[in-house]
């Protein structure tokens, strides 16, 4: 259903509390069934903090250092991503990090922020597609 890794973004130079920017993107590919889609971003190191998240994705719940949402384009209500024959970006998740006010030998890998994304076929209620609490947990599963 997703398209493959996008290339990040490189930085040189980083110098205590700059803001950087982000970009981090899910693409659902060509022809995939009508679907939700499901999002989470894991920020264990306190030096970095994610900004500006998207309007678009509407958070779930938090668990530990993990965040997790569901995309909405409203804002509030899941919204289907319909099969189509061209891959489809949804909206970044968010668009910049910050970089706290650290030393030279603090570890501020790429690793420090992780990002997942799955997406559950959208569900039949009397011949309707629908949200349910049923694919809101298969899409929180699949990212734990």
């Amino acid at each position: 259903m997703f398209a493959g890794t996008n290339a990040g973004n490189s930085y040189n130079n980083v110098v205590a509390n700059e803001v950087l920017t982000k970009n981090p993107t899910i693409d659902v590919t060509a022809n995939s069934v009508d679907c939700y889609v499901f999002a989470s971003i894991d920020a264990a190191n306190n030096n970095i903090t994610i900004q500006d998240i998207s309007k678009e994705w509407k958070k779930l719940e938090t668990v530990g250092t993990t965040t997790y949402y569901v995309y909405a384009k409203d804002g509030t209500n899941p919204t289907l991503v319909e099969k189509s024959d061209k891959d489809q970006t949804l909206t970044a998740l968010f668009t910049k990090v910050k970089v706290g006010d650290v030393t030279e030998d603090a570890d501020l890998s790429a690793d420090d922020i992780v990002i997942k994304a799955s997406a559950v076929q959208a569900e039949k209620v009397d011949g309707v597609l629908s949200y349910s609490t049923d694919v809101q947990k298969a899409g929180l599963a699949l990212l734990k």
